[in-house]
């Protein structure tokens, strides 16, 4: 893991904000420090005047000072007016309920993903395993009983980029509804005005959208008021998405540049799976929450699953923009709720449980073999260690098992999710999390510890 990749897997923006601002503190009294007493060291000016100054003024002009002050203001208003607070917990338990069975990993699963919510300072966190047609569930919650309610596979978090997954399969069903073919232009589904003010952007393919290989940019931001107010809702734990309007991606859409379209490598996009959620509806002639609906949770029966704002409030699981434990105190956050418009919510506006998600889970293993997810022509290289399959993110598992897992992570303010599953294996796991630090590397453990037993097994029911 290299040093950027570490910070910003373990410090959140709003504490990077805190550092640079305590850096920069540091620094300038540093700095005055050394320039007094090089003047000192160089005659400039007496041992008595070297000593007053540091006794009356610590070597700071006035408006050094101004600006020590101005700093430790300002990172006092950002405490207070992005909600932080600090609790005293002078008991570390970890409250944890169950469910289900897998045949004998339960104990060493709970073993380790306990060790990783204590160690990545995560507030609540709910996992769903599928197994051979077994499930399980556990959910563990470092918030003190009375300060929570009851943590279980129906309580309801955000899953952020999960929702991709969503309106892939959406868009599979849509275009085989309507006989439009997967490599076909979106051309006639764009408003009139982008087709005759930027037209390539008609050109882009269905399939491009959904393996990144559009040339779109990752986000729709540009210099306007929508991005600056986006950017600061981000940094004090507010809700940056809401900006992001179908008429403001229609607007950015007139005049943005794309990169030259490479079906070989794809480079990750929320604008693109977002104006595919606006294209599908257009297809469809119904809203982005009501495709969802009846492509997906209703046949599927998941009814705690919604676009944006939960059917069962009381469900649904505090998010946290900061959530950090030093021994007994717990220095917290709550972010605000993610509500994204109509531009993005393909990208990222659903909440689920992860009792709803096993059900997707589980359906979304058995669609994978449909054959059009067998065909090369539909992946395109992510990165050098992973590849899009129609949007779903694959890589090779660790441990050199020789197996592939096919996975997407998600990320809001105050939210962590990942889904995975093991290609050639009936394994798979869901991962519901609050706070910000990635879950992804906790999903990816427990398919290998599964796998490593399901091999293990084989080789003994082979001998």
């Amino acid at each position: 893991m290299g040093i950027l990749e570490y910070l910003f897997e373990n410090f959140t923006m709003v504490e990077f904000i805190f550092i640079g601002l305590a850096v920069e503190v540091l620094a300038i009294l540093f700095l005055a420090q050394i320039r007094i007493r090089a003047a000192y060291l160089f005659g400039k000016v007496s041992k008595e005047q070297y000593h007053q100054s540091l006794k009356e003024k610590m070597g700071l002009s006035k408006f050094k000072k101004g600006t020590i002050i101005f700093y430790i203001a300002l990172s006092i208003f950002i405490f207070i007016g992005t909600g932080f607070s600090l609790q005293w917990h002078s008991e570390k338990n970890i409250n944890k309920w169950k469910l289900g069975e897998i045949g004998g990993q339960e104990s060493l699963i709970n073993e380790v993903s306990q060790n990783y919510i204590e160690e990545k300072d995560i507030c609540d966190m709910c996992i769903g395993i599928s197994q051979f047609q077994r499930t399980y569930f556990v959910c563990m919650s470092q918030s003190p009983i009375n300060n929570s309610a009851t943590l279980d596979n129906s309580s309801v978090f955000e899953i952020g980029s999960i929702t991709k997954t969503f309106t892939y399969a959406a868009m599979l069903k849509t275009l085989n509804n309507h006989n439009i073919e997967i490599d076909s232009p979106i051309a006639a589904y764009l408003p009139k005005n982008i087709m005759q003010l930027n037209s390539n952007i008609g050109n882009i393919t269905w399939q491009q959208l959904a393996t990144h290989t559009s040339g779109l940019s990752r986000m729709p931001m540009g210099w306007n008021l929508v991005t600056a107010k986006s950017l600061f809702e981000m940094y004090t734990l507010g809700n940056p998405y809401e900006g992001f309007t179908t008429e403001y991606i229609y607007d950015y859409l007139l005049s943005t540049d794309i990169e030259k379209a490479d079906k070989e490598l794809g480079s990750y996009s929320n604008l693109a799976v977002g104006l595919l959620g606006l294209l599908l509806s257009e297809v469809e002639n119904k809203s982005y929450p009501q495709l969802i609906a009846d492509y997906i949770t209703s046949p599927l029966n998941m009814t705690s699953t919604t676009v944006n704002l939960p059917t069962k409030k009381d469900k649904m699981v505090n998010g946290y923009g900061q959530y950090r434990r030093l021994g007994s105190l717990v220095v917290s956050a709550q972010s605000a709720p993610s509500i994204f418009s109509n531009g993005l919510a393909g990208a990222g506006a659903i909440r689920s449980s992860t009792k709803d998600m096993m059900i997707y889970l589980k359906n979304s293993m058995k669609d994978y073999k449909n054959s059009v997810f067998q065909e090369a022509k539909y992946t395109s290289l992510l990165s050098e260690k992973a590849k899009v399959n129609l949007g779903w993110i694959v890589v090779d598992m660790p441990g050199k098992l020789g197996e592939s897992i096919i996975a997407h992570d998600g990320a809001t303010g105050g939210f962590r999710s990942y889904l995975g599953f093991v290609e050639s294996e009936d394994i798979g796991v869901i991962i519901l999390a609050n706070g910000t630090r990635s879950v992804t590397s906790l999903g990816k453990n427990i398919l290998q510890i599964l796998a490593k037993e399901s091999k293990k097994s084989a080789s003994i029911a082979n001998l």
